[in-house]
C-alpha cells in the first residue's frame, strides 16, 4: 500500500504531504485547488515525462516521494519481473527533476531507468483517470482483465516462449528467402571468378619462374645462338681457347716445378680452363633445349596476363593471398549450394512450431472463451445495481489472422445501455457517466485477481449523482476493505465512505497561488460533505444532512 506521498516544489505546490490509511482514502476540493496537480506528481513518480515547467521555484529542483509496504506477493512479482532483492516490507521510489530538466529515479535510494520505473509503478498502483484511454478503452487492458479473470498467467507464459521461438524461425527463414534470391546473380559472379582462379593454377605457380620461362622463351633465338657460338669459341673451333689454355699449361709445367710461384699460376690455369670446359658443356645443354615455340609463348603469355589480371582485379600482388581468396570463395559457393537444404530444415521446423503455437494458442481462447461469459453477466448484475437495468455487457472474441505476441484473439468489450440500442464496442460509448460505472463494475471484478495492493480512482463517479453515486461509494468501500483504495471525487455521497478525507485547497497571496492539503477531522468530513451537498458556506440542512449520510453509510 501508498503509506505516504511528499510532493516539494512541483507546479503550485511548494510542499504537502500526505500519509495515507490502509483503507478508503478520499480527496476532495474545488475545481482548479489542484488535485489534478497531485495525480500528476504521482504521475511523475511512477515514471511519467517531466521537464523544467513542473519546477515551482526553478531556483531548486523537484522532489516526488512515495514510500510503499509491500507484501509477500508484491515483493516475489519484483523480484521475478524487476529483478530487486528487497529487505524488509518497505519501497521507496524517489523521482528529482532539476533546473536544466536532468531527471532522477531512485527506488530504496539506487538510481534506476524511467522503464523500471513504470515497470515498478504498474506492479504497486493501479491508476484509473476518466477518460484514460490506456484503460477499459484499451485493447490491451481489455484482453489483461480477461487473462486475469481466467488466471491464464501461466498458459501466458508458455505462449510467449512459443510465440519467440516461432518468430525466431520465422525472421531466420525470411533472411535465407532473401538471401537466396539476392545470391543467384552472386552464386554465378563467384562461380566466375572461382573459373578463373583455377584456370591460373596457383597451386603450381611461382611468378619469378613462370616469368623468367616467357623470357626464355621469347628470346630462344638470341640464347642458342649466343650458347652456341660460346661453345665454338671454347672447345670446338680449330683454335679454341681451351686448346690454347691446355699449351700454356704444358709450357708452364717444367717451370713450376723450380718456381712455387709459376707452380700457382699453372694450378689456376688449369683450374679456369676445367671451368671453361663445363660452361661449355652446360650452354651446350642449353642450347640444345632452346627452342623457339610458338605456342608454348601464347600459352605462357596468357598465364602471366591472367595472374597480373588477378592480381590487379583483387589487389593482391602474393600468389598465397590470390590462394586464400580462391578458397574463400570455394567455401561461399559450398554454402550457398547448401541454402536449399537450410531452407528445407527451417521450414520443417517452422511447421513443428507453429502447430505447437497454434495448440496454445487454442487453449489460450479457449480459457478466455470459458470465463467471457460469466465476466459479462457478472458486470450487468452490478450495472443494474448502479440503476441501469437494461445495460447489456458482451465480450466478443474473434480470431486474428495471424498469431500476435498475445495471442491469436481480438477481444473486444461491447456496451450498450438501453433497450432498443445494439450492442457496440465501448470506445464507441459517449456518455462519462456510463463509462465511470462500467469501468468500477469491472475492476471489482477483477480485484482479487491482479494482486495490486493499492487502486487510485479520479472521479470514476463522474456524471452519477444521488442513489447511483452512493451505491458506487458502497463498491468503492468493499473494495477498500481488501485493498487500498485512493480516490478523488466530487460527489458527497462517495466522500462519505471515506477512512481518511484530505481536503486540497488553493491559497492566494500577492505574488503567487499555492495548493495546499489539510486531513480532515470528522468536523470537517460533515462540514466538507456538507459544502459537497450545498455549497460554500453550507446551510444547516446541508450539515444535517452530511451527518446523516456518514451515519447511514457506518451502518452499512
Amino acid at each position: 500500500m501508498l503509506r505516504s506521498l511528499s510532493i516539494k516544489n512541483y507546479a503550485i505546490i511548494e510542499e504537502v504531504d500526505f500519509k495515507f490509511d490502509r483503507n478508503l482514502n478520499i480527496i476532495t476540493g474545488e475545481t482548479g485547488a489542484g488535485k489534478s496537480i497531485v495525480l500528476g506528481a504521482l504521475n511523475m513518480v511512477l515514471g511519467a515525462r517531466a521537464d523544467t515547467k513542473v519546477l515551482y521555484d526553478e531556483s531548486r529542483k523537484c522532489i516526488v516521494e512515495a514510500d510503499f509496504q509491500i507484501n509477500d506477493k508484491v515483493k516475489r512479482r519484483l523480484s521475478e519481473e524487476e529483478d530487486y532483492d528487497i529487505d524488509g516490507e518497505q519501497v521507496v521510489i524517489r523521482r528529482e527533476i532539476n533546473n536544466r530538466g536532468k531527471s532522477r529515479a531512485f527506488i530504496n535510494d539506487t538510481p534506476v531507468t524511467l522503464q523500471s520505473l513504470r515497470k515498478t509503478g504498474s506492479i504497486l498502483i493501479d491508476l484509473h483517470q476518466q477518460f484514460d484511454t490506456m484503460d477499459i478503452n484499451d485493447a490491451d487492458k481489455q484482453r489483461s482483465y480477461i487473462d486475469a479473470m481466467a488466471a491464464n498467467d501461466k498458459i501466458k507464459v508458455n505462449y510467449s516462449k512459443s510465440f519467440k521461438h516461432y518468430k525466431s524461425i520465422v525472421t531466420e527463414l525470411n533472411a535465407l528467402k532473401n538471401k537466396e534470391k539476392q545470391s543467384e546473380q552472386e552464386l554465378e559472379y563467384l562461380k566466375f571468378q572461382l573459373t578463373e582462379l583455377e584456370h591460373a593454377d596457383l597451386d603450381n605457380t611461382n611468378i619469378e619462374t613462370l616469368e623468367s620461362e616467357f623470357q626464355t622463351l621469347n628470346n630462344a633465338e638470341d640464347i642458342k645462338r649466343i650458347l652456341n657460338n660460346f661453345s665454338q669459341l671454347i672447345s670446338n673451333a680449330d683454335s679454341n681457347i681451351s686448346d690454347q689454355l691446355s699449351d700454356l699449361s704444358k709450357e708452364l709445367l717444367p717451370l713450376s716445378k723450380i718456381n712455387p710461384i709459376i707452380a700457382n699460376i699453372k694450378e689456376r690455369l688449369d683450374d679456369a680452363n676445367d671451368e671453361l670446359i663445363d660452361l661449355q658443356r652446360q650452354s651446350e645443354n642449353l642450347a640444345e633445349e632452346t627452342d623457339y615455340d610458338e605456342l608454348k609463348i601464347t600459352e605462357t603469355k596468357e598465364r602471366l596476363d591472367l595472374i597480373y589480371s588477378l592480381q590487379k582485379k583483387h589487389k593482391e600482388l602474393d600468389i598465397k593471398a590470390l590462394k586464400k581468396i580462391r578458397d574463400n570463395i570455394q567455401v561461399r559457393i559450398e554454402r550457398n549450394d547448401n541454402l536449399d537444404e537450410h531452407i528445407e530444415i527451417l521450414e520443417k521446423k517452422l511447421s513443428e512450431s507453429k502447430t505447437e503455437l497454434k495448440q496454445i494458442a487454442h487453449r489460450l481462447t479457449e480459457s478466455r472463451t470459458n470465463v467471457s461469459g460469466n465476466f459479462s453477466k457478472s458486470i450487468e448484475k452490478i450495472l443494474q445495481k448502479l440503476s441501469m437495468p437494461n445495460a447489456r455487457f458482451e465480450i466478443k472474441i474473434n480470431p486474428l489472422p495471424a498469431f500476435e505476441e498475445h495471442g491469436n484473439d481480438d477481444i473486444v468489450y461491447h456496451f450498450s445501455a438501453n433497450k432498443g440500442i445494439p450492442l457496440n464496442p465501448i470506445t464507441q460509448i459517449a456518455s462519462g457517466g456510463e463509462m465511470s460505472r462500467l469501468a468500477l463494475c469491472i475492476k471489482s471484478i477483477i480485484a482479487d485477481r491482479t494482486n495490486l495492493p493499492t487502486m487510485i480512482f479520479d472521479e470514476v463517479d463522474s456524471g452519477v449523482s444521488g442513489q447511483v453515486a452512493l451505491i458506487m461509494g458502497q463498491l468503492i468501500g468493499d473494495l477498500s476493505e481488501k485493498y487500498q483504495i485512493i480516490t478523488i471525487t466530487h460527489s458527497p455521497q462517495v466522500a462519505a465512505y471515506g477512512d481518511e478525507h484530505f481536503f486540497i485547497y488553493k491559497e492566494d497571496t500577492s505574488e503567487r497561488s499555492y495548493t495546499k492539503v489539510r486531513k480532515l477531522d470528522e468536523d470537517g468530513r460533515i462540514n466538507e460533505i456538507a459544502h459537497m451537498l450545498s455549497g460554500n458556506p453550507p446551510t444547516p440542512s446541508a450539515v444535517t444532512n452530511a451527518r446523516e449520510l456518514m451515519e447511514m453509510v457506518r451502518t452499512k
